[in-house]
């Protein structure tokens, strides 16, 4: 699941004192009924488990492991991506491919890189070079 949060630390700070003591397993009733997008929904609920910790001390919070729902074995995975994160990653993918590019521009196709795999794939090829010659031959 992925989505944009404006203020991100601010909400944090509210569902960090709002939601992690709150011993219910259901969130209130007030948040369920007044939740616009689906982070009214999901990221108070998260806020109570385990999941969150490295994204609260990511921004100086001090997570509580007092709550009933911070030990529930589901597995969830929250990672914080800004526009920073995404740009260096596509800067980085397109050195690589500039890279790959350049290497096979600059292939020498004469060089035998692997002499075994060379002779492995002429044996189990080497009806098409014969037939490659014929058909040279008769044009």
């Amino acid at each position: 699941m992925t989505g944009t949060i404006g203020n991100l630390e601010k909400r944090l700070l509210f569902f960090l004192y709002r939601f992690r003591e709150n011993e219910q397993e259901l969130l209130p009733a007030e948040t369920r009924l007044n939740g616009k997008t689906y982070w009214d929904y999901v990221l108070p609920a998260l806020a109570r488990h385990r999941c969150m910790d490295e994204l609260f001390e990511e921004f100086g919070l001090l997570p509580s492991h007092d709550n009933l729902l911070y030990d529930d074995p589901a597995e969830f995975q929250v990672k914080r991506i800004t526009a920073r994160t995404l740009t260096e990653a596509e800067v980085v993918e397109q050195a690589v491919g500039q890279m790959e590019d350049d290497i096979l521009d600059n292939w020498d196709c004469e060089k035998i890189v692997d002499p075994e795999i060379k002779a492995e794939l002429e044996k189990a090829f080497w009806i098409l070079y014969i037939l490659m010659n014929i058909v040279k031959i008769f044009r």
